[in-house]
């Protein structure tokens, strides 16, 4: 017989002992909902695993590196002038800085190989300067995981696989931000302020034909700076 059969047909004490008794089941059941919801929420997902099962959703989570241009410019240097070209890295997590310097020489030996010479010194936060002069027309100075950041340590990630995906990818974000920042606080993250390029005409010798002489008073140049940064991709998908 079904409780409810019995709260409409038993006599007046029975159908408070079995009200009673109904309420007590019901609570016993909360309790055992409410901890598995509890033991639901507190499992945590870390980034370093993948392919993480849990409340019927494979969530799946790695760290990636991205490109992207932060400096191109194009300007123009007379002999022996120089040139800044700054960037401030706010919360970037540099895998790899490669600055680049081209120029063409319009202005050179008929016979021979360009002759103007140009010099980029590079610096900036928690590594050494750098420094590199040619007449070749191109230079470039990287840094790389070893001067800046390897794959960042791992984060926690508290996951209630009740959730939607929406709520899970919000809970993701949230966290990792929270992350950052006390990363970025803490001075864990190396390459973080201002990464200085400074460009330098040191000689533009132009040409001559026979006796008469073509000055070459200057040069048109493209620096690019060009940076590597670690940023974490996930997916959900529901467990078959």
């Amino acid at each position: 017989m079904s409780i409810y059969k019995k709260l409409f047909e038993d006599p007046q004490g029975k159908k408070i002992t079995t009200i009673v008794g109904s309420i007590m089941i019901v609570v016993a059941m909360a309790g055992i909902f409410i901890h598995e919801a509890e033991a639901y929420r507190s499992k945590v997902v870390k980034l370093e695993d993948l392919n993480i099962d849990i409340g019927g959703k494979e969530i799946t989570i790695r760290w990636e590196t991205a490109t992207m241009d932060v400096i191109t410019e194009t300007s123009y240097l007379s002999e022996g002038a120089s040139e800044a070209h700054p960037w401030d890295n706010e919360n970037y997590i540099l895998s790899d800085i490669i600055f680049e310097l081209t120029w063409d020489d319009d202005s050179y030996p008929i016979v021979g190989a360009p002759n103007d010479e140009f010099r980029l010194s590079v610096g900036g936060p928690d590594v050494n300067a750098g420094e590199d002069s040619s007449t070749t027309e191109a230079i470039s100075l990287p840094y790389g995981p070893e001067d800046l950041n390897t794959q960042p340590e791992v984060f926690d990630v508290s996951v209630n696989p009740d959730a939607s995906d929406d709520d899970i990818n919000t809970k993701i974000e949230e966290e990792y931000n929270d992350w950052l920042e006390e990363q970025l606080e803490d001075g864990n993250v190396k390459g973080i302020g201002t990464w200085n390029s400074e460009v330098t005409a040191v000689n533009c010798e132009g040409r001559y034909v026979g006796r008469i002489a073509f000055p070459d008073n200057g040069n048109n140049y493209n620096i690019r700076v060009t940076i590597n940064y670690w940023i974490y991709t996930w997916s959900i998908e529901d467990s078959e």
